[in-house]
């Protein structure tokens, strides 16, 4: 697909949180009509960066722009009609039903002269149904498993209709078969329906195989980015993750497997041994 332009930017971006520098000065473009995945160790940025860009934190310096147009002088309700976010840790209001969870993404499009409409109702069944959650609907989302709730999140973000989603760490809580389901679903809505979606994973086997673009970042910058393909190397791994690997292609999907070298055994010596119980007779 040829990139013709970027619909959510950010220049110079400087960001400090409690007084410590995250990210010094980064610049970075969001991927019109692709699934871009940020890779890189605990505490690199990306969750920062995604937060920044959706105007959750405020940089010290740099800026962000969504269609060209500085976000610090846009609404909110403006920029949740165009960009959608799956926050790391997310927290529902005691009592809320999944449905009503997954109404909210409707939120943004609502006003004094447009109220809950037939579209709104279809946008919600259908991201219920994506997430196999429908028969879920009216359970509350406190009596969920942790899996169930990440999915009903995932459903409020489908429903909000965005075609830009910016997803933090989406497979937390999922059980494997719900991870792919899920990256399944996103390269479908990037395939299909042109979205823009960027997702911050830690599984650098799901990165490489379902995303269009590969962003790695350490220690705040961005290291490389391009085609998982052409961006993965042992040798980046092993200075960005600190492991030795090897790399093998999947002959069916024609994805990169990172295969990592033997790990050397953990020091236990100083962990006192436990006391088992004798048992007797």
């Amino acid at each position: 697909m040829t990139e013709t332009f970027s619909p959510l930017t950010a220049t110079g971006l400087r960001v400090e949180l409690d007084r410590q520098t995250v990210i010094p000065g980064l610049d970075f473009q969001v991927r019109q009509g692709l699934f871009t995945a940020i890779v890189g160790p605990n505490g690199c940025g990306k969750s920062t960066l995604l937060r920044t860009l959706i105007r959750l934190l405020t940089p010290v310096a740099g800026r962000v722009e969504l269609d060209g147009r500085d976000m610090r002088g846009r609404s909110a309700r403006d920029v949740a009609r165009r960009v959608a976010l799956l926050p790391q840790s997310a927290s529902a209001p005691s009592g809320i039903s999944v449905r009503d969870l997954v109404a909210r993404g409707r939120y943004p499009h609502q006003g004094l002269l447009r109220q809950w409409s037939r579209d709104d109702e279809r946008a919600v069944d259908g991201a219920l149904t994506a997430t196999g959650l429908i028969e879920l609907a009216d359970r509350l989302v406190e009596d969920l498993s942790g899996g169930q709730r990440q999915r009903a999140w995932v459903a409020m973000v489908l429903a909000q209709q965005t075609t830009i989603a910016l997803l933090d760490e989406p497979t937390t809580f999922l059980d494997i078969a719900h991870q792919y389901a899920l990256l399944e679903l996103v390269r479908e809505l990037v395939a299909t329906q042109g979205r823009t979606i960027v997702a911050v994973l830690h599984d650098l086997q799901q990165a490489a195989r379902y995303a269009d673009h590969l962003v790695v970042m350490k220690d705040g910058n961005i290291i490389v980015e391009g085609p998982p393909r052409a961006v993965l190397t042992p040798d980046l791994v092993t200075d960005v993750f600190g492991i030795t690997c090897r790399l093998i292609t999947d002959e069916r999907t024609g994805a990169v497997i990172v295969v990592p070298d033997a790990l050397p055994r953990p020091d236990v010596s100083m962990i006192p041994p436990l006391n088992l119980p004798v048992e007797v007779g």
